[in-house]
């Protein structure tokens, strides 16, 4: 472990937090991430990190340093490990942590060691998780968290990983549009409609699921020198990844209702279900509807911002 972090406090807020938190921990969780993660890096054209930021980390490496590297939100780290393969190739040896409120999906110690990849926990709405740093990173890296930002929380987050950020070094923060999601035919595939408007009323109720760009859009332009905006839809990608994305989306509506079904008859009432063996009947036949080539396609936006001043 470097002697550059100290591990976050441990706190008594995870359960709360985590009661606010509407997905699973379980296999199928790490599966869908790790989907999720494949999806993404083939949206963004194969690798995570764009030739400026390779070119900035290679400057660092040049100067006679290891790079230092951050992922916000990074459950088992299936980002932190695609990107030590890329820059592995061009030589470049980065420092690498992960954090995450809850480490249940975190690597066994053993492996974080044999790979060089460590892992701790944060709460983005709660600093005094957040490490004390001798040394801050080159590049803090974020990832769909609008389901646990509510539209009050979006400044003090963001403040929150900026302060992880050395000075000249570059943030990287992407979300899923939602209000730009595309769906095959409602009518033709009634069930993924309905488990699917279920999951975002869900987020909706809450105060989630916001339009992310009046959000992070002026936060950018505010705290970086340069800031750009890019937007990835999986409409571009062959059909092969579109049915992957659409598998990952019916997996994490399923997730948000299970989780949800945990409070009994109740929680199937407040859904809109008769009853929880109706809930769990829906969600089998809406795999039907994505079995029969039902497509729901999705839009990232990436947010890259260079030049902090600190």
């Amino acid at each position: 472990m470097s002697a550059a972090v100290a591990p976050a406090h441990s706190h008594t807020s995870r359960l709360a937090e985590g009661e606010k938190y509407y997905l699973r921990f379980d296999d199928d969780a790490k599966l869908r991430l790790a989907q999720q993660n494949r999806v993404t890096r083939e949206l963004m054209g194969g690798s995570f990190l764009s030739d400026k930021v390779v070119s900035h980390l290679q400057a660092i490496k040049d100067s006679g340093r290891r790079p230092r590297i951050c992922d916000i939100g990074t459950g088992p780290g299936d980002w932190m490990f695609d990107i030590q393969t890329q820059l592995q190739s061009l030589d470049i040896q980065p420092i690498l942590h992960g954090y995450d409120l809850f480490p249940i999906h975190f690597p066994p110690k053993e492996e974080q060691e044999s790979k060089d990849v460590y892992f701790y926990e944060l709460n983005i709405h709660d600093k005094s998780t957040f490490p004390e740093l001798a040394e801050k990173y080159d590049v803090v890296h974020i990832r769909y968290l609008s389901i646990v930002i509510v539209g009050h929380q979006w400044e003090g987050a963001f403040e929150n990983c900026l302060g992880l950020l050395e000075p000249g070094g570059v943030m990287m923060w992407e979300e899923i549009l939602f209000d730009e999601f595309e769906m095959s035919d409602r009518f033709e595939y009634p069930y993924a409609a309905k488990i699917f408007d279920m999951g975002v009323a869900m987020f909706v109720r809450h105060g989630l699921l916001l339009n992310c760009s009046p959000k992070l859009t002026p936060l950018f332009k505010t705290n970086f020198q340069k800031s750009a905006q890019t937007k990835f839809s999986t409409t571009n990608l062959d059909e092969d990844w579109q049915r992957l994305q659409a598998k990952n989306m019916y997996m994490v509506t399923r997730e948000m209702l299970m989780k949800k079904l945990e409070g009994g008859e109740e929680a199937a009432r407040e859904l809109g279900f008769g009853s929880m063996n109706e809930a769990i009947k829906t969600a089998d036949l809406s795999m039907e509807d994505y079995r029969k080539g039902c497509l729901t396609n999705m839009t990232i936006c990436q947010w890259v911002g260079e030049g902090f001043e600190g």
